[in-house]
Protein backbone atom coordinates (compact mmCIF):
# COMPACT_ATOMS: atom_id res chain seq x y z
CA UNK A 1 0.00 0.00 0.00
CA UNK A 2 1.54 3.70 -0.99
CA UNK A 3 2.50 5.48 2.32
CA UNK A 4 0.73 8.33 1.24
CA UNK A 5 -2.93 6.77 1.10
CA UNK A 6 -1.85 4.90 4.30
CA UNK A 7 -1.42 8.55 6.16
CA UNK A 8 -4.41 9.92 4.53
CA UNK A 9 -6.20 7.02 5.56
CA UNK A 10 -5.20 7.51 8.96
CA UNK A 11 -5.39 10.80 9.33
CA UNK A 12 -9.29 10.44 8.36
CA UNK A 13 -9.87 7.73 10.50
CA UNK A 14 -8.66 9.49 13.72
CA UNK A 15 -10.83 12.84 12.41
CA UNK A 16 -13.78 9.57 12.26
CA UNK A 17 -12.97 8.90 15.64
CA UNK A 18 -11.66 12.04 17.49
CA UNK A 19 -14.35 11.34 20.36
CA UNK A 20 -13.81 7.60 21.17
CA UNK A 21 -10.17 8.15 22.79
CA UNK A 22 -10.35 3.98 23.26
CA UNK A 23 -10.71 3.81 19.43
CA UNK A 24 -7.79 6.16 18.77
CA UNK A 25 -5.71 4.32 20.86
CA UNK A 26 -6.03 0.81 18.70
CA UNK A 27 -5.78 2.73 15.64
CA UNK A 28 -2.38 4.11 16.27
CA UNK A 29 -0.75 1.54 18.26
CA UNK A 30 -1.83 -0.66 14.74
CA UNK A 31 -0.07 2.72 13.09
CA UNK A 32 3.07 2.21 14.78
CA UNK A 33 3.51 -1.47 14.02
CA UNK A 34 3.37 -0.70 10.12
CA UNK A 35 5.06 2.83 10.84
CA UNK A 36 7.05 3.41 13.70
CA UNK A 37 7.68 7.28 12.66
CA UNK A 38 8.17 9.59 15.46
CA UNK A 39 5.17 11.55 14.31
CA UNK A 40 2.89 8.36 14.69
CA UNK A 41 4.12 7.46 18.65
CA UNK A 42 3.73 10.75 19.72
CA UNK A 43 0.10 10.54 18.74
CA UNK A 44 0.23 7.46 20.02
CA UNK A 45 1.33 8.64 23.38
CA UNK A 46 -0.80 11.67 23.09
CA UNK A 47 -3.86 9.14 23.08
CA UNK A 48 -2.75 6.79 25.73
CA UNK A 49 -1.92 9.83 28.24
CA UNK A 50 -5.34 11.05 27.54
CA UNK A 51 -6.79 7.53 28.41
CA UNK A 52 -4.50 7.32 31.68
CA UNK A 53 -2.29 4.78 30.41
CA UNK A 54 0.75 6.61 32.32
CA UNK A 55 3.39 3.86 31.85
CA UNK A 56 2.52 3.25 28.22
CA UNK A 57 2.98 6.97 27.21
CA UNK A 58 6.26 6.92 28.92
CA UNK A 59 7.39 3.88 27.39
CA UNK A 60 6.22 5.04 23.80
CA UNK A 61 7.15 8.85 24.35
CA UNK A 62 10.53 8.13 25.47
CA UNK A 63 11.34 5.73 22.55
CA UNK A 64 10.95 8.44 20.25
CA UNK A 65 13.99 10.22 19.23
CA UNK A 66 15.58 12.94 21.79
CA UNK A 67 14.66 16.02 19.76
CA UNK A 68 11.49 15.10 18.60
CA UNK A 69 10.46 13.37 22.06
CA UNK A 70 6.66 15.49 22.99
CA UNK A 71 7.42 17.04 26.05
CA UNK A 72 4.47 17.93 27.56
CA UNK A 73 3.41 14.28 27.45
CA UNK A 74 6.09 12.96 28.75
CA UNK A 75 5.88 15.21 31.86
CA UNK A 76 2.48 14.99 32.01
CA UNK A 77 2.89 11.22 32.29
CA UNK A 78 5.42 11.52 34.53
CA UNK A 79 3.99 13.71 36.87
CA UNK A 80 1.30 11.30 37.45
CA UNK A 81 3.42 8.44 37.58
CA UNK A 82 5.94 10.16 40.02
CA UNK A 83 9.04 9.63 37.60
CA UNK A 84 10.73 12.48 39.11
CA UNK A 85 13.81 11.82 37.42
CA UNK A 86 12.48 11.68 33.95
CA UNK A 87 10.60 14.77 35.02
CA UNK A 88 13.17 16.71 35.78
CA UNK A 89 14.85 15.47 33.15
CA UNK A 90 12.61 16.84 30.88
CA UNK A 91 12.44 20.27 32.42
CA UNK A 92 15.98 20.32 32.05
CA UNK A 93 15.90 19.90 28.38
CA UNK A 94 12.94 22.72 27.70
CA UNK A 95 13.95 25.68 25.73
CA UNK A 96 11.23 27.66 26.79
CA UNK A 97 11.71 29.34 30.30
CA UNK A 98 7.94 29.72 30.99
CA UNK A 99 7.34 26.11 30.47
CA UNK A 100 10.36 25.37 32.63
CA UNK A 101 8.45 27.73 35.42
CA UNK A 102 5.36 25.91 34.98
CA UNK A 103 6.57 22.71 34.97
CA UNK A 104 8.78 22.98 38.27
CA UNK A 105 5.66 24.89 39.59
CA UNK A 106 3.46 21.70 39.75
CA UNK A 107 6.65 19.70 41.15
CA UNK A 108 6.16 22.26 43.68
CA UNK A 109 2.33 21.70 44.38
CA UNK A 110 3.00 17.76 44.28
CA UNK A 111 5.20 18.55 47.57
CA UNK A 112 2.99 21.06 49.08
CA UNK A 113 5.49 23.60 48.89
CA UNK A 114 2.29 26.61 47.69
CA UNK A 115 4.58 29.64 48.17
CA UNK A 116 7.29 28.31 45.79
CA UNK A 117 4.62 26.99 43.20
CA UNK A 118 2.95 30.21 43.13
CA UNK A 119 6.63 32.36 42.29
CA UNK A 120 7.46 29.94 39.34
CA UNK A 121 3.83 30.41 38.12
CA UNK A 122 4.54 34.14 37.86
CA UNK A 123 7.08 33.38 35.42
CA UNK A 124 5.18 31.48 33.45
CA UNK A 125 3.51 33.33 30.95
CA UNK A 126 -0.43 33.94 30.30
CA UNK A 127 -1.03 29.92 31.71
CA UNK A 128 0.70 30.14 34.45
CA UNK A 129 -0.75 33.53 35.50
CA UNK A 130 -4.46 31.48 34.91
CA UNK A 131 -2.91 28.54 37.39
CA UNK A 132 -1.31 30.66 39.90
CA UNK A 133 -4.98 32.41 40.01
CA UNK A 134 -6.67 28.76 40.56
CA UNK A 135 -4.65 27.78 42.94
CA UNK A 136 -4.72 31.02 45.60
CA UNK A 137 -8.49 30.77 44.83
CA UNK A 138 -8.49 26.72 45.75
CA UNK A 139 -6.57 27.62 48.81
CA UNK A 140 -8.82 30.03 50.14
CA UNK A 141 -11.34 27.76 49.70
CA UNK A 142 -9.08 25.07 51.38
CA UNK A 143 -8.73 27.88 54.73
CA UNK A 144 -12.70 28.39 54.54
CA UNK A 145 -13.27 24.54 54.00
CA UNK A 146 -11.32 24.30 58.08
CA UNK A 147 -13.17 27.33 59.39
CA UNK A 148 -14.80 26.47 63.12
CA UNK A 149 -18.19 27.94 61.94
CA UNK A 150 -20.50 25.03 60.18
CA UNK A 151 -22.32 27.92 57.62
CA UNK A 152 -18.85 28.91 56.43
CA UNK A 153 -18.10 25.51 55.70
CA UNK A 154 -21.44 24.86 54.22
CA UNK A 155 -20.80 27.81 51.81
CA UNK A 156 -17.22 27.03 51.14
CA UNK A 157 -18.15 23.87 49.80
CA UNK A 158 -20.30 25.57 47.07
CA UNK A 159 -17.25 27.41 46.48
CA UNK A 160 -15.49 24.35 46.08
CA UNK A 161 -17.89 23.11 43.50
CA UNK A 162 -17.23 25.60 41.30
CA UNK A 163 -13.29 25.54 41.74
CA UNK A 164 -12.99 22.22 40.94
CA UNK A 165 -15.18 22.63 37.83
CA UNK A 166 -12.46 25.58 36.72
CA UNK A 167 -9.15 23.92 36.13
CA UNK A 168 -7.27 25.93 33.83
CA UNK A 169 -6.14 23.53 32.05
CA UNK A 170 -5.61 19.56 31.57
CA UNK A 171 -6.21 18.22 34.64
CA UNK A 172 -6.90 14.46 36.15
CA UNK A 173 -9.04 13.88 39.09
CA UNK A 174 -8.32 11.04 41.69
CA UNK A 175 -10.09 9.80 44.35
CA UNK A 176 -8.39 9.66 48.11
CA UNK A 177 -9.15 6.07 49.84
CA UNK A 178 -7.38 8.05 53.02
CA UNK A 179 -10.22 10.60 53.72
CA UNK A 180 -12.95 7.72 54.16
CA UNK A 181 -12.63 7.30 57.95
CA UNK A 182 -15.78 4.81 58.11
CA UNK A 183 -17.83 2.47 56.24
CA UNK A 184 -20.20 0.08 56.21
CA UNK A 185 -18.29 -2.32 53.65
CA UNK A 186 -16.56 -2.23 50.42
CA UNK A 187 -16.25 -3.79 46.83
CA UNK A 188 -13.26 -3.94 44.53
CA UNK A 189 -14.50 -3.47 40.87
CA UNK A 190 -12.47 -4.65 37.82
CA UNK A 191 -12.76 -3.39 34.26
CA UNK A 192 -11.56 -6.09 31.85
CA UNK A 193 -11.61 -3.79 28.48
CA UNK A 194 -9.20 -0.97 30.59
CA UNK A 195 -7.38 -3.34 32.87
CA UNK A 196 -8.32 -0.89 35.24
CA UNK A 197 -9.28 -1.45 39.64
CA UNK A 198 -11.47 0.32 41.45
CA UNK A 199 -12.33 0.52 45.01
CA UNK A 200 -15.63 1.63 46.26
CA UNK A 201 -17.58 2.39 49.82
CA UNK A 202 -20.54 1.26 51.27
CA UNK A 203 -22.46 3.72 53.22
CA UNK A 204 -25.71 3.42 55.22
Amino acid sequence: CDPRIRREALKRLLVHYRDDPEARERLLATAVLRDPSPKTMCQLAAVLLENGRYDFALMVALGVPTDQRPAETILRSAYQRRWWQVYARTIDQLDDRESEHYWRAYRCVRDGKTRAALRHFCQAGQRGAAAAKHLQDGLSVLRRLRDDDAERRAAAMIDWESWQADHPGPHVWKEDGSLVRRYAGTASVYSIDRDLYAQFYEAR
